[in-house]
């Protein structure tokens, strides 16, 4: 297909087309900020997300109100992850916003609500200062349904109406999950979250979004 001319706030470039949105807005001059996702022709996409036609594309940075949705998305997934390796037969059911943060019931084995909130900040931590990584992939519908037909129900159900024969999976740690929306490559933009137990569950508690996370 040859080279696609793509337009960026600082200027125009082309570039081969597949190249991904991440590997031209490596080394961009985006300040102190940490890219987690891209705005593509007015889009949020991934940072994997393939340039194949002639595209203005921004980064979404960490701090920035797109971003923060990113972040949290994030979050979510590797607390998750963190439950799932540490504590494989609990199960978290997100709940209502609360306390800056989301709420998440607590269902399964598990022991005590404050042991697993010292447990779980330390684990989502240090994976997020590691830059654990985020694996995405797209299986069929019938492999989707096996990966989730044991304990998770009610993807399975989702799945049933699923309009496509293609699913997005994400993956971070031992946990996969049916993907909605941009993730960044790695958990580094979530450092200094942190778990907090509110009976009878617990809160992932999301830093300010005016922080720094770089």
């Amino acid at each position: 297909m040859g080279t696609i001319q793509v337009r960026l706030p600082w200027g125009t470039t082309e570039v081969d087309a597949g190249t991904t949105a991440g590997e031209v807005l490596l080394g961009s001059p985006s300040g102190n900020g940490e890219t987690v996702a891209a705005l593509v022709n007015h889009r949020i996409v991934g940072l994997d997300f393939a340039i194949e036609a002639p595209s203005h594309l921004e980064p979404i940075l960490a701090h920035s109100l797109e971003g923060e949705e990113v972040v949290r998305r994030t979050a979510t997934l590797l607390l998750h992850a963190v439950c799932r390796r540490l504590y494989p037969k609990a199960r978290l059911q997100v709940g209502q916003s609360l306390r800056g943060g989301y709420h998440y019931t607590v269902t399964g084995e598990h022991p005590p609500l404050e042991e697993m909130e010292k447990a779980l900040t330390t684990a989502f931590q240090a994976e997020a200062e590691a830059g654990r990584q985020i694996a995405r992939q797209d299986v069929n519908i019938d492999a989707a349904t096996l990966l989730f037909e044991k304990d998770h129900p009610e993807k399975v159900e989702l799945l049933r109406v699923w309009p496509t024969h293609r699913v997005p999976l994400v993956r971070c740690l031992d946990f996969t999950d049916i993907r909605h929306g941009a993730y960044p490559f790695n958990a580094r933009c979530v450092r200094g979250f942190h778990v907090e137990a509110y009976d009878p569950g617990l809160i992932l508690a999301f830093e300010a979004a005016h922080e720094t996370r770089g």
